[in-house]
């Protein structure tokens, strides 16, 4: 694998059966909120698609551009620190959402693994964490699931 593709190892104690999604399936997962004592923006577009081997789900940072304002930055060709940093905000994020996503069995039967999760471009705002984008995957990929039809991988 190259240093864009990362492995998330997806363990649980529990006996619950496990899914992976059909079909390839595009979406936006958002996440904007402003109170008196948190602010949190995370936009980003990500690829969703099955990928069967047991117990992984797999993360691409495909970032073509992340959207800062009025300026686009295209990370492959700027390397300056504080795009790096801006880059490893959304990639820390969105693994974390991913992770809790395919594990969070509170309110269903079943756990997913088997799918590969591809970031394609992303906003970001100086208000923006590694959380805000963590909580837009976890809440993007619970719809997905709910929504899309699920296959045993059993």
């Amino acid at each position: 694998m190259n240093d864009n593709v990362q492995k998330i190892i997806l363990n649980s104690n529990s006996n619950l059966p496990w899914y992976t999604i059909e079909s390839k399936i595009t979406i936006e997962a958002r996440y904007i909120r402003q109170t008196s004592s948190f602010d949190c923006f995370a936009i980003a577009i990500l690829k969703l698609e099955p990928y069967f081997e047991k117990q992984v789900a797999i993360f691409e940072n495909n970032l073509k551009e992340i959207d800062i304002g009025y300026t686009i930055l295209y990370p492959q060709k700027i390397y300056n620190r504080d795009t790096v940093n801006i880059v490893n905000t959304i990639n820390k994020g969105i693994v974390s959402g991913i992770e809790t996503a395919c594990l969070d069995s509170k309110k269903k039967s079943y756990l997913i693994r088997g799918i590969k999760v591809t970031a394609i471009s992303a906003k970001y705002h100086p208000v923006s964490r590694s959380q805000c984008y963590q909580i837009a995957t976890h809440l993007t990929l619970l719809k997905v699931f709910n929504k899309t039809k699920l296959i045993s991988i059993q």
